[in-house]
């Protein structure tokens, strides 16, 4: 090579790192167009696929609350027209203690008929009269033989329906028994009231109306204590130890003002 051809190559040299990034002057607004289309697509996907699952979520939840709150309210009507009895209004007026095998014969036969925990007929002082199906929990809130002699107050359902009203409300026994219980009054001649038809509805069955949901279903109450739910592992638990360590779960809730309920 001779000295003039050096002097070129030496002239050149110095031109390769001005190409290069003449280069990377084109090439980096495409890398920075690419990645920012990408990041766009990505988050436009995710959100996308989020608003359909929470509108299917949304969906399932209307018909699930439906389901419930329908499993339930059936049972409402059955106290009133058992409270309108003949025997079962006679029984409270204090007639023979002999009506009380019929009329529970009565309540017996409704129990099974409709397929409630027990049916139950209770005085003003907050004693069982006659009953049919299985026995309350104790913890049901009231002494079955002394009522409020036994210096336990009445609950909340029982308060309602001497006053008249519908009576409802749930507890959960000493053996995690989940019941539901609706309660008419029991009117005299005199349209006073003198008792009560308690019906008792296990939730059990109620909550097998969720067992094929695909998502996880809970029916939480005001303690935050998940009542019903198609996930064993979630029930009679506080809602914050119900979740696994970790769990996010896409969460569509509905309050239920009948029940003070949410699902």
């Amino acid at each position: 090579m001779g000295l003039k051809d050096q002097e070129q190559a030496e002239l050149t040299v110095p031109a390769r790192p001005n190409r290069m990034r003449a280069r990377a002057q084109v090439i980096l607004p495409f890398l920075v167009l690419t990645l920012v289309l990408g990041v766009g697509t990505y988050l436009w996907t995710y959100q996308s696929e989020e608003q359909r699952l929470r509108e299917r979520a949304d969906a399932a939840l209307s018909l699930h609350a439906e389901t419930l709150l329908t499993g339930l309210e059936k049972f409402q009507v059955l106290p009133f027209a058992v409270a309108l009895r003949p025997d079962v209004r006679a029984l409270l007026d204090g007639e023979q203690a002999g009506d009380v095998p019929a009329v529970s014969d009565v309540l017996g036969r409704h129990t099974a008929l409709n397929g409630l925990r027990s049916l139950e007929l209770i005085d003003l002082s907050g004693r069982v009269v006659a009953t049919g199906g299985l026995r309350a929990p104790p913890t049901a809130g009231l002494d079955r033989e002394k009522g409020n002699a036994a210096g336990l107050p009445l609950p909340g359902y029982l308060t309602a329906a001497f006053q008249g009203r519908l009576g409802r409300g749930h507890f959960i026994g000493d053996n995690g028994v989940r019941v539901y219980v609706f309660a008419a009054p029991v009117r005299d001649e005199t349209r006073a009231v003198s008792g009560a038809v308690v019906a008792r509805i296990d939730l059990e069955i109620i909550e097998r109306n969720w067992a094929l949901a695909q998502n996880t279903v809970s029916a939480v109450d005001a303690n935050q204590v998940v009542i019903l739910s198609n996930r064993a592992e979630r029930r009679l638990k506080q809602v914050q130890a119900a979740d696994p360590a970790g769990w996010r779960p896409i969460r569509q809730e509905k309050f239920l003002h009948l029940l003070g309920w949410t699902v």
